[in-house]
């Protein structure tokens, strides 16, 4: 399996660059800092873009993620061991702690990547 090269300065610069593009558009989407928001990652693979969410400022117990393959979300536990991750289909995931509350309050302020 091929590993990008974390030093190579082209990829670094597109990911800064993709970075800040994403932080530009969730500044300008809520009305509230991410510090302050929960974020659910559906189908979350490894985790990245949950772990990807801390430099903005979001808290460790308000990233959730549910996926399907039980290897992916062992990864992501190892990585992320603060985050909540559960396995199953996004149509069955018991949400934890008043989740399901928080995430219908917060339905329409949602932000959905590709």
């Amino acid at each position: 399996m091929h590993r990008p090269d974390k030093d190579n300065p082209g990829r670094q610069r597109l990911l800064r660059e993709r970075d800040n593009a994403l932080v530009q558009e969730l500044t300008e989407r809520f009305d509230r800092p991410l510090l302050q928001c929960d974020i659910l990652d559906v189908g979350f693979g490894y985790g990245a873009l949950l772990g990807w969410f801390h430099e903005p400022g979001a808290a460790p117990e308000n990233r959730f993620g549910g996926d399907l393959l039980p290897n992916r979300i062992k990864v992501a536990r190892e990585t992320h061991p603060a985050f909540t991750f559960i396995e199953g289909n996004a149509n069955q995931l018991v949400f934890p702690d008043g989740w399901s509350r928080r995430l219908r309050a917060r339905s329409e302020e949602s932000y959905h990547h590709a």
